[in-house]
């Protein structure tokens, strides 16, 4: 607790030397302390050294926003939502407060995120739909992306571009396409010196579906026979044989557990959960999905804050294996 209030507070060493010198206050805060911030942060035991270490700033600056002395900047406010998975509001910055008096001009430098970027590359018909005029002073951009905009498009995704006007995407495209997934998946590829639960999971999946893993089975290892499966698994699913268990291989190869579920997948299920200890006695790998096991995906729901059901689905295995969702 004493470290926490030392955090929490701003003292005067914390101020510039230059104010310092002249003998000035430290600034007082312009608004009420961001109690959401810092609940958000405590939430997930992080000191405010960790979380800046997390944004990319000093944990200074952590300490003003949490205190009302300052606000993020859009892109600040950007990394802030993507660490916590959570909404601008939830963190305590309401969306027509952070940049409603925007100019346009501001708006529109900034570029889109690279996960933004790379799904309009490999999706070009999300960027190419219906033009509107932007809204005026009520559309919220944080590193591009409108996040107040959801309301005034009909539901849909949209952001904007760099001729200042919003591009909006269905939520569903037309023909076999769908739409950009919301997980970014760690990938594994080809790699003899190291071995890694992640390879590990992609191999349990590929066992459970019956692809052979030669004599070695699942091992850690990503090497030729793995890499062969891999190949023989995308073909099979009208993928790009790269080799690469990349986020579309990994959105077709996870098999979902339930209560029902046995075998590999579930095995390997197991094997990601024992060791976040999130059940009183040490959760057996089996492979079958029991009392224990379910405990143990319902506490990891709730740690990320996933919706709370007795299943691992797509999202909960993402965050499993070191990815991330976006919301």
């Amino acid at each position: 607790m004493t470290e926490n209030k030392q955090e929490d507070s701003l003292t005067t060493s914390e101020m510039p030397n230059s104010q310092q010198k002249n003998g000035m206050k430290p600034a007082t805060p312009s608004t009420r302390s961001n109690q959401l911030l810092r609940q958000a942060r405590r939430t997930r035991t992080w000191s405010q050294g960790d979380l800046a270490e997390r944004i990319g700033v000093a944990k200074e600056t952590i300490s003003r926003w949490e205190n009302g002395v300052s606000r993020p900047q859009p892109q600040q406010l950007s990394r802030l939502c993507e660490t916590f998975q959570m909404t601008p509001d939830k963190l305590g910055y309401a969306l027509d407060q952070v940049e409603e008096n925007a100019s346009p001009t501001e708006e529109a430098s900034h570029p889109l995120p690279a996960a933004i970027a790379e799904d309009t590359t490999r999706q070009p018909e999300v960027a190419t739909g219906e033009r509107r005029t932007l809204p005026s002073r009520r559309v919220l951009v944080i590193g591009g992306i409108a996040l107040g905009a959801l309301a005034l498009t009909g539901g849909t995704l949209a952001w904007f571009t760099q001729s200042n006007q919003l591009a909006t995407s269905p939520r569903h495209t037309q023909g076999n396409q769908s739409a950009p997934s919301p997980r970014h998946w760690p990938t594994a590829k080809y790699d003899l010196h190291h071995r890694s639960q992640l390879v590990r999971v992609a191999q349990y999946m590929l066992q459970a579906r019956q692809y052979d893993l030669g004599p070695a089975g699942v091992d850690g290892a990503f090497g030729p026979v793995t890499q062969f499966a891999v190949k023989a698994f995308q073909k099979d699913q009208h993928l790009p044989e790269s080799g690469v268990v990349d986020g579309n291989t990994w959105d077709r190869l996870i098999i979902p557990a339930d209560t029902t579920s046995r075998g590999s997948q579930v095995t390997a299920l197991q094997e990601c959960l024992q060791p976040l200890n999130l059940v009183p006695k040490k959760l057996s790998v089996d492979g079958d999905v029991g009392p224990q096991t379910i405990g143990a995906i319902r506490r990891f729901r709730q740690k990320q804050h996933l919706p709370m059901k007795d299943v691992a689905d797509l999202n909960l295995w993402c965050l499993l294996v070191g990815g991330t969702i976006s919301k």
